[in-house]
């Protein structure tokens, strides 16, 4: 960039030093508020998460098997991890290991109605189930016979149970007819474990609720621990169990997850509404400032500074006020996180991640602004810039027709006139006519105009050579040229004619 360039552009810097402080602020404003509020949102984010406690099962997953799906006795790897050698020839070499389920066991579920309300108690296979281990177990024993009960440690505090206590229970079942039991309390559990329930013989279960097909399936895997791709682990689970409910520990937490997301979703649209209002105010200031500049543009070209350079000129003004306005909101986020330390020290939100996830935002919303403005402030000529006339971003020129229907080539070969094809919807031409029938037209003298898109795409035809309009057809927008002389070549349409052939 020359000197005299550089003088442009501090005299600029000054003349429109508010307009550009002004976009300086609401560069400032946006970036500030976006950081402050992403951060509130990441904040909230981590710290309920942190709150939301695993579930601690004695299984890896519970499946509750829907209406008369039956266990299943093989099963697909839940997904795979990464395993890297420590040691030997292969060190630090990776393996991919599937996640395989090595055990299973099934379970009966049924509902009673006891004094103390609703239970769900489980029938087990009396000695085979990982769930009567001893270390379950703190008094008395696991039920081996009918009528036999034994609950966890929770319902004989709740309800102040003991070994011996006798309970009436009853049951309906699918016809709604009510069958009444009593269950003698054979046991009381010791581990603190989540969702544990009252468990009685699979006999006693099966004669209960008059069914053999057991309704929940256990399943024990010893690499469960570094499942990683849930999405995956979901997926393969629907795949085997569809229609199915299943639990394991991590369920609260990915719930919650999902949860956060679907509340914060209308947060994520504000951020994005705060980018929107900069830009669109960015992009109103730089249209009203070049609107007010135009004279000065023009001048400039008149002079004969080039497109490359007046655009260099104004993105660089552009540009030094958008760095500013980010600097700027920097500061008013540090000098904010002073005043109150706690709102983002402490909380596992990453600062530089969000500066740097914001300010690439705010560089792309503001490129898209002033993007615009300096592309009207190359492309526009003295006279657009001068007599206010429309400045298309994209300009079509047509001197001939791009692929003309062979009947079309045949009438220019056999009359010896130029076509020209107008844009026609429904039997209405969309383009002006500047030179109407009988009218004398020259070598590249504009015959007919399109204007579209709001004004950014612009047609033009040109009169391929000197001679008359002959005639135009507005059903099919064919625009005759007759030329002067017999002898003008006409376009070469040879080559699309053999592929055509």
């Amino acid at each position: 960039m020359n000197k005299s360039i550089h003088h442009l552009l501090l005299s600029n810097l000054v003349r429109w030093r508010w307009r550009l402080g002004l976009i300086a602020l609401l560069v400032a404003v946006s970036t500030s508020i976006s950081v402050l509020y992403g951060g509130m949102l990441q904040k909230f984010h981590t710290e309920s998460i942190e709150k939301v406690e695993s579930l601690d099962l004695p299984y890896d997953i519970m499946v509750i098997l829907s209406g008369k799906q039956a266990p299943r006795t093989q099963f697909d790897n839940l997904g795979t991890y990464r395993y890297e050698t420590q040691g030997g020839v292969y060190r630090g070499r990776t393996t991919e290991i599937p996640i395989t389920i090595q055990r299973a066991e099934v379970a009966l579920a049924i509902e009673l109605q006891t004094p103390f309300g609703l239970w769900e108690v489980w029938g087990l296979e009396s000695g085979k189930s990982s769930l009567q281990s001893e270390e379950f177990n703190g008094d008395g024993k696991f039920p081996e016979a009918r009528g036999e009960l034994w609950i966890p440690a929770s319902y004989q505090k709740d309800f102040e149970l003991q070994i011996g206590d006798k309970i009436p229970l009853h049951f309906v079942d699918d016809y709604g007819v009510k069958k009444q039991f009593q269950l003698e309390i054979c046991g009381i559990g010791q581990s603190g474990y989540d969702l544990q329930k009252p468990q009685i013989t699979m006999e006693s279960a099966r004669l209960i609720s008059g069914t053999n097909q057991p309704n929940r399936q256990i399943l024990f895997s010893e690499s469960f621990k570094y499942v990683n791709n849930w999405p995956i682990f979901n997926s393969k689970m629907n795949q085997m169990y569809p229609g199915s409910v299943y639990i394991y520990e991590a369920m609260p937490q990915l719930y919650w997850q999902d949860l956060m997301k679907a509340i914060q979703s209308p947060g994520q649209w504000v951020l994005l509404l705060v980018f929107v209002f900069m830009a669109v105010s960015v992009l109103t200031i730089s249209l009203m400032t070049f609107l007010e500049r135009k004279q000065e543009l023009a001048v400039l070209k008149t002079l004969g500074i080039s497109n490359l350079q007046l655009s260099l000129v104004l993105f660089f003004e552009l540009f030094i006020a958008g760095v500013l306005g980010f600097v700027a909101g920097i500061l008013i986020v540090l000098l904010f996180s002073l005043m109150i330390p706690s709102y983002l020290a402490d909380s596992g939100v990453s600062v530089s991640g969000l500066f740097l996830k914001n300010g690439l935002l705010t560089l792309l919303f503001f490129i898209m602004a002033v993007l615009y403005p300096l592309l009207l402030a190359k492309v526009a000529s003295v006279n657009q810039l001068l007599y206010a006339r429309e400045i298309p971003l994209v300009v079509a020129r047509y001197d001939h027709i791009i692929s003309p229907p062979m009947d079309w080539i045949r009438e220019m070969q056999q009359e010896r006139v130029h076509m020209l094809k107008m844009t026609v919807v429904d039997g209405k031409s969309l383009s002006v006519i500047l030179k109407n029938t009988g009218e004398k037209v020259k070598t590249g003298e504009v015959v007919a105009f399109m204007s579209s898109i709001a004004g950014f795409y612009y047609q033009e035809w040109l009169a391929p050579c000197d001679g008359f309009v002959s005639s135009y057809e507005t059903a099919n927008g064919k625009y005759v040229i007759q030329p002067e002389d017999s002898s003008t070549p006409l376009y070469p349409y040879t080559g699309l004619i053999q592929a055509r052939k």
